[in-house]
């Protein structure tokens, strides 16, 4: 299950406790830093056909060599992002991130736990998905007649 951006922010003490992103178990590197933390407004068409628009909270994390960050220190951006960013506490976040120089990609924050390290900060990949599938009669297949 994801986090929105204030379930995110309440689980991270205001404490100078290493956070260290985990990208489907994989840790990145002390050294990398949040980039930067982007309100969305994404309108889109899906394959059936159907409209629809949503809002999400996008951060970007990027490999460097500075200190690691902390809790605290994303937590005092969380704060900025609000201030700057508006009413984004309930929606989702997404995480961009790409692992040992890879190619960036999309990550879900499912939950903060402490460990010896610090606070692992656990992101599950994100997979296409296609809405339509989900709703009654489907995309793509074939199509009924009317009578």
């Amino acid at each position: 299950m994801s986090m929105n951006f204030n379930a995110l922010t309440d689980a991270l003490p205001e404490a100078d406790t290493r956070l260290i992103p985990s990208l489907a178990g994989t840790a990145l590197p002390p050294g990398y830093h949040l980039t930067e933390v982007t309100r969305a407004d994404l309108a889109s068409i899906d394959c059936g056909g159907v409209q629809s628009k949503r809002q999400e909270v996008r951060i970007q994390l990027m490999e460097g060599t500075g200190a690691p960050l902390t809790a605290a220190r994303v937590r005092r951006i969380f704060g900025q992002a609000v201030e700057a960013l508006g009413d984004i506490g309930t929606l989702d976040v997404v995480v961009e991130a790409a692992p040992a120089g890879r190619a960036a990609a999309l990550w879900r924050p499912i939950e903060v736990v402490a460990t010896e390290e610090g606070l692992r900060l656990e992101l599950a990949p994100i997979a296409p998905a296609c809405r339509p599938a989900t709703r009654p009669g489907g995309c793509c297949g074939p199509r009924q007649s009317a009578a």
